[in-house]
């Protein structure tokens, strides 16, 4: 594969980000990107794409869109998803879980129900799994983190989260109710975050053991921000129609979520919040006892008001997928988190 690897220097408010720049001609019209010690994992539609970390070169492509062995189902808005687990790439589509090796290697699939296919997220931990789930209690919806044993059959609920639906009729959040809390698991511990911008940490027998919280600078919800999001929903084929059906009912809140979305790599969490400076974004990192070490502004770039660029964190690095404009060619850009 032909690659070309660019030195680029981004002047951003009188700050110096050094980014290493990789093409990757491959792409189209990627997904998602998970960094590992070894590879790189980029999900495209019903593709999976191997790419060597040390120089950037495709290793395997595997995947087609379909309902067969090594097939996958998915449609716009419920996208392919990746976990690489210390044995395994764990592959979530619609219906099933499927089991690859780490090099893109065939192993077996687990059929899943898809009903609840926005919900799901299935993480491996212990002997099993943790995913979210819907639940309706007094009328009002809910959002449970549930344990599943190794067939995917739910053992018990250990978390519960109020859902931004809640009761019929009532007013519609159009930034809550597009955001769905983020569910890690990391040396054998469940993370997950709540409204409230805490994140609480459970063990493999969902026992919590600690909570992350933090006292986080409330971020006012200014008009430009809802002209930016009206003009997206009204743009969107999926939305338009919901806008359309329910613009009674939308309200915006008075403040963002504490959390915009996170990751956990290199022993630290790796808190990113709705703040923008200078067209960089606010990330918080913390230790995974919760001590904050730092706070930084990075080059993280957004695809539109709900959707980042794929990004990944790995190694003390920050690595997104963009589109290069003017060749239309997709490329890598690698910072340095310093």
């Amino acid at each position: 594969m032909k690659r070309c690897i660019v030195f680029l220097i981004l002047f951003l408010t009188g700050f110096v980000f050094a980014a290493e720049v990789v093409q990757l001609p491959d792409l189209l019209n990627p997904d998602s990107i998970t960094v590992d010690k070894d590879h790189i994992y980029i999900t495209e539609g019903a593709e999976v794409y191997i790419y060597f970390l040390k120089d950037f070169t495709l290793k395997k492509k595997f995947g087609k869109l379909g309902e067969g062995p090594q097939e996958f189902k998915v449609f716009p808005g419920v996208n392919l998803r990746l976990n690489v687990s210390a044995d395994d790439l764990i592959l979530e589509s619609i219906g099933k879980l499927s089991f690859f090796t780490r090099v893109g290697d065939f192993k077996k699939e687990i059929k899943i129900s898809a009903e609840e296919i926005m919900l799901g997220r299935y993480k491996p931990i212990a002997k099993g799994f943790v995913g979210l789930g819907g639940i309706i209690e007094n009328n009002e919806q809910f959002l449970s983190v549930n344990l599943y044993d190794s067939a995917v059959n739910k053992i018990k609920e250990i978390f519960k989260l109020k859902s931004s639906f809640g009761k019929p009729g009532q007013d519609i959040d159009p930034i809550a109710v597009t955001r769905f809390p983020f569910l890690y698991v990391d040396d054998n511990k469940i993370f997950v975050d709540d409204e409230n911008g805490d994140i609480h940490v459970f063990n493999e027998n969902g026992k919590e053991e600690k909570i992350v919280k933090y006292d986080y600078e409330k971020l006012a919800v200014k008009k430009a921000d809802i002209d930016r999001y009206m003009d997206y929903f009204q743009s969107h084929p999926v939305y338009k129609r919901l806008i359309g059906k329910d613009k009674d009912k939308i309200k915006f809140p008075e403040y963002f979520p504490f959390i915009r979305s996170y990751h956990i790599a290199d022993a630290k969490l790796y808190i990113l919040t709705y703040r923008v400076t200078d067209e960089k974004k606010e990330f918080f990192i913390f230790d995974m006892n919760g001590k904050l070490i730092k706070q930084i502004f990075l080059p993280l770039r957004e695809i539109d008001p709900l959707n980042l660029s794929p990004y990944s964190i790995k190694n003390g690095k920050l690595y997104q997928l963009l589109e290069n404009e003017k060749t239309e060619k997709w490329e890598l850009y690698v910072n340095e988190i310093k």
